[in-house]
């Protein structure tokens, strides 16, 4: 009887399937590694193994963090050569001495993470195209795993600073002049700051009007916000009762915050923090909201129906997943920054480059977004221009900018464009980036830099967004020792300039 031979379509889902088992139940780094191993035992022989992770502050650059007891290799030649397949980022099969070795480096461009070195029993002529094929697929699939998985690590070295800041964050709300609560699903608190604690004037009917509230952003998962009139000793108390769901230690729970403003003046105030703040909170649960239910819609597909998909719609599945996690990656850094600068964090890296080329190169890599929104992207090029300012940040405000620029095109004009220019003068540079979308009203013009504020709350509501992209790219270029400001007209467009000194100093 002959042996049957698996074709590479059955191979590829039998791959996947271990993949996807072996990684179910990773926690940690060692755990990601050993789930790649069983993986190849489906299609290699492996005699021996070793995990390395890239450290750039090693003479060597790469680290064991586990190998088998009968690995034997010239530590000379084999680093050289680890090093070298690593910054290529290929799976490649290499001979050292008398042996054949499958190496196979994960990363996740620019970031560099690791490599599974593999000993192998059988020849290496029995290993097909096909087989290179599918270790490039395990190698990309590992390293998202091994970066999350990576990322969640170092979170566990924080608990000590975390537990740190937790006291001092009960010291700050212990501080502060109104009462803070969390309540259960019971109605019951799982905690109060000092004020909430020691207050001795909340009537029966206060405390009855906050349960009402946090039963109902628990039924509900939305945050509530109500303004309420107590009586007191026949004296009107008002009070600003804000409630929004938070979720810990496995349990629905609900923050309420308790401020009396019986002031008019303060009563105005805290009526447009509170609603920013409410509308901020709606909009960033939703934006975050949209990817993840992509991710896990099209992940459960592709885990109940592994056996069903051809390769191009899991490829398509594949892809999704990946735009997804991308555009959540861009919410979660957008917050990040935003954190960084309330805390005052944010720092600079600066270097020289030319800002000119920088503009170039963000038109060409726009191109494809624009087009689909049915926009021409100008650039009126000239000389090289070199500043010395953060490359990164400074991309990221231009990104901002354009981005805008496209997002809030008219779609009721034939021809619609966004335009990059600069203008030099002797001690800074101007960047201009115009459009002729939708404009801005002239009561909005200030309000956009904004921290939460979104334009197209007040003028459409078809732009996803955070509302912190414009107050971000206005504390960068203030950082820069620059300004920013918009001209603009509703229905005529909008022009942004933002200067940066030419030197850094």
């Amino acid at each position: 009887m002959t042996e049957k031979t698996i074709s590479y379509s059955e191979k590829l889902l039998i791959v996947m399937s271990s993949f996807t088992k072996n990684m179910m139940s990773v926690k940690t780094s060692l755990d990601v590694y050993n789930a790649l191993l069983k993986t190849l035992n489906n299609l290699v022989e492996i005699k021996n193994f070793a995990y390395l992770r890239y450290n750039e502050t090693l003479e060597n650059k790469l680290e064991f963090i586990s190998l088998s007891d009968d690995l034997s290799i010239d530590e000379n030649e084999f680093y050289d050569l680890a090093l070298w397949i690593i910054k290529r980022g290929l799976p490649g099969i290499q001979s050292i001495g008398k042996s054949n070795f499958l190496f196979i480096p994960l990363n996740k461009n620019p970031k560099i993470l690791g490599l599974l070195v593999v000993e192998l029993s059988n020849s290496v002529d029995s290993i097909r195209q096909e087989d290179i094929d599918i270790f490039n697929f395990l190698k990309f699939q590992t390293s998202m795993v091994l970066e999350s998985v990576s990322l969640y690590e170092q979170l566990q070295k924080k608990n000590e600073i975390l537990e740190n800041l937790y006291e001092y964050m009960q010291t700050i709300l212990d501080s502060m002049d109104y009462e803070i609560a969390v309540y259960d699903k019971g109605l019951k608190t799982t905690f109060e700051n000092k004020k909430f604690k020691t207050s001795q004037k909340l009537s029966e009917e206060v405390v009855n009007t906050i349960k009402k509230l946090v039963s109902k952003t628990l039924e509900t998962s939305e945050s509530q916000i109500l303004e309420f009139e107590d009586l007191a000793d026949g004296k009107s108390v008002f009070y600003s009762i804000t409630t929004f769901p938070v979720y810990f230690n496995f349990q629905d729970q609900v923050m309420v915050i308790l401020r009396d403003i019986t002031s008019s003046h303060e009563l105005d105030r805290l009526r447009k923090i509170d609603e920013m703040k409410n509308q901020f909170i709606a909009t960033i649960s939703h934006e975050l909201k949209t990817p993840i239910a992509a991710i896990k819609a099209y992940s459960e597909t592709i885990i109940d129906s592994i056996d069903e998909l051809d390769s191009e719609t899991l490829s398509s599945f594949l892809k999704t997943i990946l735009e997804q996690s991308e555009h959540l990656e861009q919410l979660v850094s957008e917050l990040t920054d935003f954190s960084k600068m309330e805390s005052e964090m944010f720092e600079l890296n600066k270097e020289e480059f030319d800002i000119t080329k920088l503009c170039k190169d963000l038109i060409v890599s726009l191109q494809e977004f624009a087009s689909s929104r049915g926009v021409e992207l100008i650039f009126e090029e000239t000389q090289p221009v070199t500043v010395e300012a953060d490359k990164n940040r400074i991309r990221q405000v231009l990104t901002n900018l354009i981005e805008n620029g496209i997002k809030y095109s008219d779609k009721n004009k034939n021809k619609r464009f966004v335009k990059v220019s600069l203008e030099r003068n002797e001690n800074e540079i101007t960047v201009i980036v115009e459009d002729n979308g939708i404009g801005i009203p002239e009561d909005l013009k200030e309000k956009i830099f904004e921290r939460f504020f979104r334009v197209n709350s007040y003028l459409t509501n078809e732009v996803s967004g955070t509302g912190l992209g414009l107050a971000i790219c206005k504390t960068i270029v203030e950082k820069h020792a620059g300004r920013i400001w918009v001209e603009s007209k509703p229905n005529d467009g909008s022009k942004f300039f933002f200067t940066i000194p030419v030197r850094g100093d």
